[in-house]
């Protein structure tokens, strides 16, 4: 039995790229959807998704990183005794 692993990306200008990852058994299928998401986790597009499709089609699992440029960095509280 053959699965899927799905890798989507919407870049910030809005490109979108699909790319796809035939695995022979779902444990392989896991290992890719993993490794899509470690990347995924840190990296600068708009969103950045991974997925898991059985034989026939059905969605078995899905995550998405979604990144937005013009989030900022809280700012970190003085420390005491600073000002």
């Amino acid at each position: 039995m053959a699965y899927v692993a799905v890798e989507l990306v919407t870049k910030q200008d809005d490109t979108f790229i699909v790319s796809t990852y035939k695995k022979e058994t779902r444990d392989e299928a896991e290992k890719a959807f993993h490794s899509i998401l470690s990347v995924a986790a840190t990296s600068t597009n708009k969103y950045h998704s991974a997925a898991i499709l059985n034989p026939e089609g059905k969605l078995l699992k899905s995550e998405c990183y979604k990144h937005d440029p013009l989030a900022t960095k809280p700012e970190e509280e003085p420390k005491e005794g600073e000002e």
